[in-house]
């Protein structure tokens, strides 16, 4: 069986998918990643926008988001290279859906970026413990956007502004349209994330067993999962048995 998302007359969707498929064709890390989070977001039961959770989409900005703000970053806007550059504008019902897809422009803002910093070299494990860091801790409110590399808007009212998603282009739209009664699961959620599951990521070397922990961590039961000590690593051996691949 095959696991997707349909979108049906909504040519905009289409253009969404293009930019998302360019940002993973950039740099081989965002695909990997973004296997992973996903598979950690169904396990938790918090990856199905009918039940008012977070959309596919949804997690994928916000995995963009992220990349775009290490330090040196990952990724650049591909939106801002357009505008800077003053492409063309590119219409679609209304909407300019231009982003840059020239890859010496793009290397360029990367280059202008990081300054006088190397490239960033982070392996996949790092930038999957960082991810659940930024979220599950730096994170309190704000909007969430990729349409450029500023900062969020300062912290505020979380009950207002909790995991807003901005979409690319029609600025304003909310993908990720938490409903309410999801709001305080989810916040349950990040505090798992660092207390529970994300420790363990440094006792995984290799990003096998690192896709499957993502996976594994998320389906045990909570009593389980509090466990330390010699049960924390036999948890560890469990997970590394699991035939599990990136690719």
């Amino acid at each position: 069986m095959v696991s997707c998302d349909i979108s049906v007359n909504n040519v905009l969707a289409v253009v969404n998918s293009r930019l998302v498929g360019h940002y993973v064709r950039l740099d081989d890390r965002v695909r990997t990643l973004g296997l992973c989070i996903k598979a950690w977001a169904a396990a938790r039961r918090i990856n199905d926008r009918s039940r008012g959770t977070i959309s596919s989409f949804a997690l994928v900005l916000m995995l963009i988001h992220f990349l775009q703000r290490r330090d040196p970053p990952v990724l650049p806007s591909l939106q801002d290279i357009a505008f800077s550059q003053n492409e063309k504008p590119k219409f679609v019902n209304g909407v300019d859906c231009r982003f840059c897809t020239d890859a010496g422009k793009i290397r360029e803002e990367l280059a202008y970026l990081r300054g006088a910093r190397s490239p960033n070299e982070e392996d996949v494990a790092t930038l999957l413990l960082e991810f659940f860091r930024y979220f599950g801790k730096d994170y309190r409110s704000g909007i969430i956007r990729i349409r450029d590399t500023r900062s969020m808007l300062p912290p505020g009212d979380e009950t207002k502004c909790f995991l807003v998603v901005d979409n690319p282009f029609e600025v304003g739209k909310d993908v990720a349209n938490i409903d309410a009664s999801q709001q305080s699961a989810l916040r349950k959620d990040r505090s798992i994330l660092l207390s529970r599951v994300a420790p363990r990521f440094w006792f995984a070397k290799s990003l096998q067993i690192q896709v499957c922990a993502v996976h594994v961590m998320g389906q045990m039961p909570l009593k389980l999962r509090r466990s330390s000590g010699e049960r924390g690593a036999t948890s560890i051996r469990q997970v590394s048995r699991f035939q599990c691949r990136a690719d």
